[in-house]
């Protein structure tokens, strides 16, 4: 979530950092924008470079690993992976794509 006053490239730093203890370089892709229907929660999705840190789990992140394209289906519902194929694929325009927390709608 965006603090008051931070900028979306600001938020994105500070979010990926907090959440996996990689720092990232900017600018980043814009790649999908994913609206949950059940909670009503707007999530932005960018793919973006890692340049720095250690995979690290926080308050908000239970663990973490590097994963395949082929494994991204197996590892989280349809929902989460097809944000991460669609950063892979990197489809202009972005993606923009509704679910019900699971599944796609």
């Amino acid at each position: 979530m965006l603090e008051p006053g931070e900028t979306i490239p600001d938020a994105l730093q500070r979010e990926v950092l907090e959440e996996t203890g990689i720092k990232i370089a900017l600018p980043a892709t814009l790649t999908g924008v994913y609206k949950n229907m059940t909670r009503l929660i707007i999530a932005m999705v960018f793919r973006c470079e890692a340049i720095d840190g250690d995979l690290t789990t926080g308050d908000e992140t239970r663990a973490l690993r590097w994963a395949t394209r082929d494994e991204v289906t197996d590892l989280v519902d349809e929902a989460y992976a097809i944000r991460v194929l669609d950063a892979l694929d990197a489809a202009s325009p972005p993606a923009v794509r509704a679910h019900d927390g699971v599944k796609l709608i």
